[in-house]
């Protein structure tokens, strides 16, 4: 009876080990994994295998022992080269001290995070290092430092074009720096960028929350369908572990059975004993013995069985979950990484657009180029009141004669450049230059009533660039130009022709006219037509000069612009 109940608990007990370590071994499992590799020195797999666990650490939240798998990983990857591993495990172990509070201990991680992001190439990865190491400079008040790491940081993604999240806080660490030693006039410039720069952050915010949303979609779904595998298998051993529960009742019923069969013979025998002759009764007594050991034995045996079953078949489950959990990792690392290849080539076609929105506005208005880009060509437009200024440099033939071709160029780009300044700043449109000549007008392709006393001042501004550049060139004992303005008001008809090559033009009498008054100024002063001076005469002072005949026009009255009233 003894040996049968001693059998009983040795079965118990070994359930419930066998449990426990189905359970519980998952970790350390793992660790025996990493030790097997790191015995044939494959630096490659120690790597990976060092990832899962550090994942697997974190979840439990065993810091300790994810911060000795960070290490391995980082003098691993140093062995073979594998810098963009160093600098990963790098930056997360200065995460996790950075989380900690432990900035000061951080800071070394984070420099090495740095040099191996630069060296493998890896610029997202480099500038968000340079930021946290910018970040724990300014917590432990090292602010020069800190305004020198996150300054670089700025500087190579301005440079690179390189996608950039956290720049808000960037600026924002930046003016506290600034404030803090004593550079008030970079902190207020980067205060009055960080408002500009908020609305573009909140847009770009938008619009990466939705592509992670539907990454997220994606990865869920993928999940979903390795979980349910897992969850199948975790099933199947729930199943065999209540199997099993019915077989130990089965035996245990049995056991009483012939705990019951074994008593009722030891009550006969001990009845016949009475009967029976002295010396027949050791001879009973063995055989009891011998009844009793079978029972044992067959008890003993089927424990065995079971136990060895179930034990290969849980070793069995726990490396197939093992290595679903692996490649569940690789692929959520996988899915990471093409995350972020999407996101950056977003970003680039982004800029792309930009710029050749950008390009296509240097050439055409908007409203133009809206339309090009809707129906695949604008329509010329009629305007009924569009005021268009002339300008010509007097004598540009002789001063160029005593010019190189290369500062005759230079001449007339920096005096275009201004013009198109001026125009710009007085709402006028510039239409286009030829050879010395430069056109533009106001009121077109936006219609407004200001044109006419917009053109006038644009045209009275270009005269003062231009005063003020003979003036500087005669100091310098330099060629210099004078400039020649008209104005004329009056209908135009505007617009794009042609499929190659577009360029926004204006045509009418209106623009004969301009040009006329430009020939007939003198240099340094802004003539307009009498049309023009209508429309001009209660904002300016102006002196009547005479008429000019003009082709299909006959005479037409001129006056001088003196200033303004």
């Amino acid at each position: 009876m003894q040996n049968q109940r001693a059998l009983q608990l040795l079965f118990l007990y070994s359930i419930t080990i066998l449990l426990m370590g189905f359970i519980g071994a998952n970790l350390t499992n793992l660790e025996r994994k990493f030790r097997n590799i790191e015995k044939k020195g494959d630096s490659r797999q120690m790597i990976e295998m060092a990832w899962v666990i550090v994942d697997k650490c974190l979840s439990e939240k065993r810091y300790g022992t994810a911060k000795k798998y960070y290490e391995k990983i980082i003098s691993e990857g140093k062995k073979i080269s594998d810098w963009r591993s160093v600098a990963d495990a790098s930056l997360r172990l200065g995460d996790q001290l950075s989380d900690a509070t432990e900035y000061q201990m951080a800071i070394p991680y984070y420099l090495d995070a740095v040099r191996n992001y630069l060296s493998a190439n890896a610029e997202r990865q480099y500038v968000n290092a340079l930021f946290k190491l910018g970040r724990n400079y300014h917590r432990t008040r090292y602010y020069k430092r800190s305004i020198t790491v996150l300054e670089k940081a700025l500087s190579h993604v301005e440079q690179n074009n390189v996608p950039f999240p956290e720049k808000y806080f960037t600026y924002k660490i930046l003016e506290d720096c600034y404030s803090r030693t004593g550079m008030t006039s970079r902190a207020d410039y980067l205060n009055s960028l960080m408002v500009k720069k908020k609305e573009v952050v909140r847009q770009e915010t938008a619009r990466e929350i939705q592509e992670i949303e539907k990454l997220e979609e994606v990865i869920s779904t993928k999940l979903m369908d390795t979980l349910r595998l897992t969850r199948d298998e975790l099933f199947a051993v729930k199943s065999q572990k209540r199997e099993l529960e019915v077989r130990k009742k089965i035996l245990e019923e049995e056991n009483k059975k012939h705990e019951d069969l074994i008593e009722q013979q030891l009550e006969y025998i001990n009845h016949k004993e009475l009967e029976l002759a002295l010396a027949q009764e050791q001879d009973k007594n063995r055989k009891i013995q011998i009844i009793a050991s079978i029972a044992c034995l067959v008890v003993f045996a089927i424990a065995v069985i079971v136990l060895i079953v179930v034990n290969r078949r849980t070793r069995r489950i726990n490396r197939q979950l093992e290595l679903q959990n692996i490649e569940i990792l690789k692929q959520a690392r996988e899915i990471k990484v093409q995350k972020e290849r999407i996101k950056d080539q977003n970003k680039k076609l982004e800029l792309e657009k930009v710029k050749s929105d950008t390009l296509l506005l240097n050439i055409l208005p908007r409203s133009i180029a809206e339309e090009l880009k809707e129906k695949g060509r604008a329509t010329p437009k009629h305007f009924d009141n569009v005021s268009v200024l002339f300008t010509d440099f007097k004598g540009f033939t002789t001063v160029a004669e005593k010019l190189s071709p290369s500062e005759i160029v230079k001449e007339l780009d920096e005096c275009f450049l201004a013009f198109d300044e001026i125009a710009e700043k007085h709402n006028l449109e510039k239409i286009k230059t030829i050879g010395d000549a430069y056109m533009c007008a106001g009121g077109v392709p936006i219609p407004n009533h200001t044109n006419p006393v917009d053109a006038v001042k644009a045209g009275l501004a270009m005269q003062e660039f231009m005063q003020n550049r003979k003036l500087q060139k005669m100091r310098e004992g330099r060629m210099f130009f004078e400039l020649r303005v008209g104005v004329h008001t009056g209908p135009i008809v505007a617009g794009v022709v042609g499929k190659k090559k577009f360029a926004f033009d204006i045509w009418g009498d209106t623009v004969n006219l301009a040009s006329r008054m430009e020939s007939g100024s003198e240099v340094g002063r802004v003539n307009i037509s009498g049309i023009t001076y209508q429309y001009v005469k209660e904002y300016f002072y102006c002196s009547y000069r005479g008429k000019i005949s003009a082709k299909n026009k006959g005479d037409v009255d001129m006056y001088y612009v003196n200033g303004m009233k």
